[in-house]
């Protein structure tokens, strides 16, 4: 298995419970230990049966880290009938002391029963000077006798000084290896030991201090307050040990303590406003903090911590900043950290929570669940919750970077959001999601915002996935919004409810990423929306349902690209576009959905050599404009052709490019309007079939209006409608044909329109589909025409 090691100045330094979390449960320390050796007065074990018994040099020895400890220079303690153990009935143990190292021995052992003589051999193996070159760690090494794991925390040790230290081995889930200097400096690391069996916990051998379990590698230094469980020891109790052994608690002390609520005003806690290893509280108390807080470079704080009133936490390490397998929950006051990097999440298998409820929080740079300078870390997981009145700031935001790594962001309430730079979420693998609802205000700054992205550089950082959710509130990008940068990145932008304004540029995917925008309620103001990049995976739109606007200065989308727009009974599906549209890939409109084009300025080019033949309209989809556009754009169904482009100016006409058996267009906002339409027909009926024609084309259109069907040079001619509302005409020859064993088609359509009442020419977009209806009908709004 391979080692994972520690960088972080501030790894894990903080532990903290969730509301509702049970401060008895996070802290339990009763529950399942089997072993004390205070070391004291002698070797005994104060809780269980398991007495030991000293060879060679060690001795008994005062002034230890709690009272008197166990020296060792050369010689070890066997537990008696410590081999009976039964670790075998959870799988699991945990165990934690104080040692002080007098050299450092790469292969010197704290606790172990198994023989080290190689890593593989069956059996635990503890050390907490495991290195080479000066460069040292706490190391665990365990073996079933085929598998074998080995986890590390690396740390420069200095000699002379106490350390606390501690393990945890499940050999059906994790090993967590724990470290914390005399300074308030603690970290954890968690590994996977599924590997493992349970021989790895129960061997032929008893359980040594200070040597294997054959006697050998001996330790030289000081050992203090050792404890075992036959369960695993959490980071939180780990953490509860360690910082109440700073305070010099004996564990017996720290297991029976209640958790005692405090009310730290300005310089209540030993006349502290800068706190540190030794005078910050207790972990596992409830304090509330009404006054600016200074945390040293190694500070350890509480496990449950309230900000009111005034109540400041000021964090401003040298270099960089983590919060590790823990929960912070702030209810009020300021947080302010003003290192280089805030890490949340630090380590593989972290579980990390930050939840705002109130007050003003802020990051200089920020990464959730992220291993941008540690490539070895994976499978995190990181969350920040900002709700209630809270306000939150970043100058450069990360979440979800690395393989298996997973950052959240909910902002909720009237939490009021700004990111001042850049955010990017879904790197190299990981994922990120940002949901914002409720009444939130979110602000990105105009360094743009990427969701699936590259990140840094473009070396190896694909395959992230990110997701946005925007349920309500109101947000706004000043910059571009990136869905999908490259590196088969994915990003996914899911709208519902609320209001969006992007300044610059919607872009769904760039170079090889895939970008998708799903919507389907809210407004979302969009300044230029450009989807397809030359090589993308996927570029996609999807505009579903009635509910809501979704509007674009302008939209350019190239071959890849694919746009859907779908309704429900909500009413009409639009996407409204006030300037240009150049559209070059797939467009499909279902059940009426349409694409509407809003100013006098708007014009759709085509672009013909990908473009035509993939427009399709099916449902009875209608494409139209609003406005004094002056245009026509047809699409024709079931061909799934589009028609030829015009303007329309008194007389105009439109030219299909197939011949039609079934068809239909749509003239709307046409109020006050005469108009003469003439379908052109590919073949003329004979004499002996005219009749018969007319007949069915006019069967069920006279009902009201004046309108009067004709035989034309070149075709049947509608003339005199007087619109009250919308024109939609349709028809289906292919019913005529097989019925009369005929073969007509239409070739094309001239339009004829006049004002009603002389006023200045108003017209609309004139759209061609199928609606699948038999003969050929006129339809007034208020009038519904059978065929």
């Amino acid at each position: 298995m391979r080692s994972i090691f520690l960088y972080s100045i501030f790894a894990s330094t903080f532990v903290f419970v969730l509301p509702g979390a049970c401060w008895g449960e996070v802290f339990d320390l009763k529950t399942g230990r089997i072993h004390s050796y205070s070391f004291d007065t002698d070797y005994s074990d104060g809780f269980g049966t398991s007495d030991g018994t000293a060879t060679g040099a060690a001795t008994i020895a005062t002034g230890g880290q709690i009272g008197g400890y166990l020296s060792l220079t050369g010689g070890y303690v066997t537990l008696a009938n410590s081999t009976g153990t039964n670790f075998g009935v959870n799988k699991t143990m945990g165990a934690s002391m104080w040692s002080r190292t007098a050299e450092a021995d790469k292969w010197a052992i704290l606790f172990a029963n198994g023989d080290w003589e190689s890593g593989e051999n069956q059996g635990v193996r503890y050390s907490n000077c495991y290195g080479t070159s000066g460069v040292y760690g706490t190391n665990i090494n365990a073996a079933d006798g085929t598998n074998r794991i080995d986890y590390r925390i690396k740390s420069v040790f200095s000699t002379n000084s106490w350390q606390f230290l501690g393990f945890s081995l499940d050999v059906d889930g994790y090993s967590w290896v724990y470290y914390g200097r005399s300074n308030g400096y603690f970290v954890s690391l968690r590994g996977d030991a599924s590997s493992l069996d349970d021989t790895a916990l129960q061997t032929s051998y008893a359980w040594h201090v200070g040597a294997d379990g054959v006697n050998n590698h001996a330790y030289t230094g000081d050992i203090d307050e050792l404890n075992v469980w036959n369960r695993e020891l959490t980071p939180q109790q780990a953490f509860r040990l360690y910082a109440g052994g700073l305070k010099g608690m004996s564990t017996e002390q720290i297991i029976n303590a209640t958790a005692p609520t405090t009310t730290i005003q300005s310089g209540a806690w030993n006349d502290n406003t800068t706190w540190n290893g030794s005078s910050s509280p207790l972990g596992g108390e409830s304090v509330t903090v009404a006054h600016e807080v200074t945390f040293s470079s190694d500070a350890t704080i509480m496990s449950n911590v309230t900000l009111v009133g005034g109540g400041k936490f000021n964090f401003s390490p040298t270099n960089w900043l983590s919060f590790s397998s823990m929960n912070f929950v702030q209810n009020g006051g300021e947080t302010a950290i003003s290192s280089d990097l805030f890490n949340v999440g630090n380590h593989t298998g972290d579980e990390t929570n930050i939840v705002v409820n109130s007050g003003a929080f802020s990051a200089n740079i920020m990464r959730l669940a992220s291993n941008r300078n540690k490539n070895d870390q994976t499978n995190m997981n990181a969350s920040l919750t900002l709700a209630g009145d809270s306000t939150f700031s970043s100058n450069y935001f990360v979440v979800g970077f690395g393989s298996e790594n997973k950052g959240y962001v909910t902002i909720k309430n009237s939490a009021v959001v700004n990111f001042n730079a850049q955010v990017v979420a879904g790197v190299r693998d990981g994922y990120g999601e940002l949901n914002i609802q409720d009444n939130a205000q979110v602000s990105f700054s105009e360094k743009h915002a990427y969701f699936g992205s590259l990140g840094v550089s473009n070396d190896n950082y694909s395959n992230g996935v990110a997701v946005l959710n925007v349920r309500g509130g109101n947000v706004e990008f000043k910059g571009n919004l990136v869905l999908g940068e490259g590196g088969n990145a994915s990003g996914t932008f899911n709208m519902s409810g609320g209001t969006v304004s992007v300044v610059s540029n919607t872009e769904l995917s760039r170079g090889n990423g895939s970008g998708i925008l799903n919507f389907s309620g809210g407004s979302a103001t969009l300044n230029s929306l450009l989807f397809g990049g030359d090589s993308s995976t996927k570029a996609e739109l999807n505009r579903i349902g009635g509910l809501g606007t979704l509007s674009a200065s302008s939209i350019t989308m190239s071959t890849v690209g694919v746009a859907n727009f779908l309704i429900d009974a909500t009413g009409m599906s639009a996407l409204n576009v006030s300037g240009t549209a150049n559209l070059a890939g797939t467009v499909a409109a279902k059940n009426r959905g349409g694409l509407g084009l809003t100013t006098a300025s708007e014009y759709c080019l085509i672009e013909a050599d990908a473009g035509i033949s993939n427009f399709t309209a099916t449902d009875d989809a209608l494409w139209n404009t609003r406005g004094d556009t002056n245009q026509i754009w047809g699409f024709l169904n079931p061909l799934r052709k589009v028609a030829d482009f015009a303007i329309v100016d008194g007389t105009q006409t439109l030219n299909f490019p197939d011949t039609l058996t079934t068809g239909w267009f749509s003239l709307p906002e046409a109020e006050g309007k005469i108009a003469n339409v003439e379908l052109i027909l590919d073949t003329m009926p004979d004499a002996t079939q005219a009749d018969l024609f007319l007949e069915w084309l006019s069967s069920g259109l006279f009902e009201e209006g004046t309108q009067d069907l004709s035989y034309t040079e070149d075709g049947v001619a509608l003339s005199g409608i007087a619109l009250s509302d919308t024109l939609f005409l349709s028809w289906d020859l292919e019913q005529f044909n097989s019925l009369n064993a005929t073969a007509f088609a239409f070739s094309g359509l001239n339009l004829e329109m006049t004002n009603a009442v002389p006023e200045p020419s108003t017209w609309a977009l004139v759209l061609l589909g199928a609606a699948g209806l038999a003969g050929l009908h006129v339809r007034n709004s208020r009038r519904k025409l059978s065929a």
